[in-house]
């Protein structure tokens, strides 16, 4: 993770999904794109495909995370789309740049030592969590980003 002045703070990105936010340290982040172009797919086995983008003249694949965990979620009235294109996983089985489509507002956060990890609600796809986090009085989810990527795989 990112280490700012202070070793024990780690810089961060809150992104919104379902059932709680996301949380990732900003050095997993390639980049943000707003209002970015997804060339739908003609037919998808799940919903949280949701299709590729060209992103520094290279086809990525887009998924929702929202809806991986959620596969009933209908995110198609949803506003202010945001691509957060992220940097390949290192140890993962997929090295490449993938995409995650999210809506509404994206906060940097410096997440400092008060963070604690806590129980992780039932509705939270546990092969896809790598654990919830209360910080500040919020929780957030910390995504299993090798996982992630195999499911990148499917497309």
């Amino acid at each position: 993770m990112a280490k700012k002045k202070d070793d024990n703070i780690v810089e961060c990105y809150l992104l919104p999904s379902a059932p709680m936010p996301i949380v990732l340290p900003v050095e997993s982040i390639a980049e943000i794109v707003v209002k970015p172009e997804i060339e739908k797919l003609d037919s998808a086995s799940a919903n949280w495909m949701k299709g590729h983008t060209t992103w520094r003249n290279q086809r990525i694949p887009v998924m929702s995370f929202a809806a991986l965990n959620n596969p009933e979620l209908d995110e198609s009235r949803k506003r202010k789309p945001h691509l957060i294109v992220l940097n390949p996983v290192p140890d993962a089985a997929r090295k490449a740049y993938t995409g995650l489509l999210c809506f509404g507002n994206i906060e940097k956060i410096d997440v400092t030592p008060s963070a604690a990890i806590t129980d992780m609600p039932e509705s939270v796809d546990k092969r896809y969590v790598e654990a919830a986090l209360k910080f500040e009085k919020k929780l957030m989810m910390i995504p299993k980003l090798a996982a992630v990527s195999v499911a990148f795989s499917y497309f």
